[in-house]
């Protein structure tokens, strides 16, 4: 008869301390695999709207003050004419997010349908919990009142989303200080914000100024968590002429240590409509 022996104490436990290290190894590498995953996924979503950035925002800015025969002041520098019927009818500074406004004539709407003649403004909402950048034009519309008298107004010519997660955008316009007979006519001398821009509105609708170009740049971030590490967030981002840092922001609230990637985007665009008239 054969004698039956089972595990020792000393055996089991080794049993259970393997089992244990080969569990853990399993999940850690499970962790750092979908870690992996996320951040991979976190950098395809900025990346796409990244592109989707430089592409359609560039191409909408360069028609800015689009005329089909004359050099016209591209830029709203006073929402007076609009401000009954289009909020945020003018270019503005922002924390965090700037408002740009600009007229075109026979140009393309937020579609990218052409002709279209009106203002076209671009401008950060918060929509369930998400900034997003969104494009709303507005066209010189009539209406009927119920007694049969014609009215006039800015109505709504269509508006749609551009991108997602934007932490920041900040636009700075390129003033061209030269006359005509000047070497650097048609290159921009300075590039300024919106308050420092209108504060030139008189020389700029005099044409004694002109605005020539523009730049802009998005801070975007991944949908969700790509890392658990502490140390992944950054300490400070810097985009255009703002320094963005953990927590509070002069009233705007940033959180880099949430876990998501965070990307900067930037281009300057040349107006088509001055480029064209040297």
């Amino acid at each position: 008869m054969i004698a039956m022996r089972g595990l020792s104490l000393v055996e089991l436990m080794i049993a259970l301390l393997l089992g244990s290290l080969l569990t853990i190894a399993a999940t850690q590498l499970f962790l750092v695999n979908r870690q992996t995953e996320n951040l991979q996924l976190g950098i395809a979503g900025v990346q796409d709207n990244g592109r989707f950035a430089f592409d359609y925002i560039s191409r909408a800015f360069m028609e800015a003050g689009h005329h089909p025969s004359e050099a016209i002041v591209p830029f709203v520098l006073d929402e007076t004419p609009y401000a009954a019927d289009v909020d945020d009818a003018e270019i503005l500074d922002g924390v965090q997010f700037d408002t740009v406004t600009y007229e075109v004539v026979e140009g393309r709407d937020c579609y990218g349908q052409s002709p279209f003649t009106g203002i076209k403004r671009f401008r950060v909402a918060q929509v369930d919990g998400i900034n997003r950048l969104n494009c709303a034009a507005f066209s010189f519309q009539t209406g009927t009142n119920p007694d049969g008298t014609a009215f006039s107004f800015w109505g709504s010519a269509g508006a749609g989303a551009l991108i997602d997660n934007v932490v920041a955008f900040q636009v700075l316009y390129g003033l061209d200080f030269d006359g005509p007979e000047d070497d650097g006519y048609g290159r921009a001398d300075l590039y300024t914000n919106a308050t420092r821009t209108k504060a030139l509105a008189s020389d700029i609708n005099a044409g004694n100024i002109r605005i020539v170009s523009l730049r802009f740049g998005v801070l975007l971030s991944s949908d969700a968590r790509v890392s658990l590490d502490p140390d992944f967030s950054p300490d400070a981002i810097t985009l255009l002429d703002q320094t963005y840092t953990q927590g509070d922001n002069g009233g705007s609230e940033v959180d880099f240590e949430d876990g998501r990637l965070y990307r900067t985007y930037s281009s300057t665009v040349a107006l088509r409509n001055l480029v064209s008239s040297l």
